[in-house]
């Protein structure tokens, strides 16, 4: 079940960098505290920012601004 989660998660991710046509490493990941367990649970940081992730945020507290980077919400 975890490897499939992970895979479809990847999966998401891939599908946005193709739609949206941006560089990879161009996305900020912007989390809930609920959110962040689960995909804590199956990535490391390192695993995410080999995924076309640049930085991960929280969603709960003031986040500074990434004006060339694309945002993915995921709450």
């Amino acid at each position: 079940m975890r490897e499939h989660c992970r895979q479809e998660f990847l999966k998401a991710l891939r599908q946005i960098q193709q739609e949206t046509r941006v560089n990879s490493n161009d996305y900020v990941l912007v989390l809930d505290q609920h959110t962040k367990a689960i995909v804590s649970s199956m990535f490391t940081v390192g695993e995410l920012l080999n995924s076309g992730v640049l930085v991960l945020e929280k969603l709960e507290i003031k986040r500074r601004p990434f004006p060339n980077a694309n945002g993915i919400y995921d709450v």
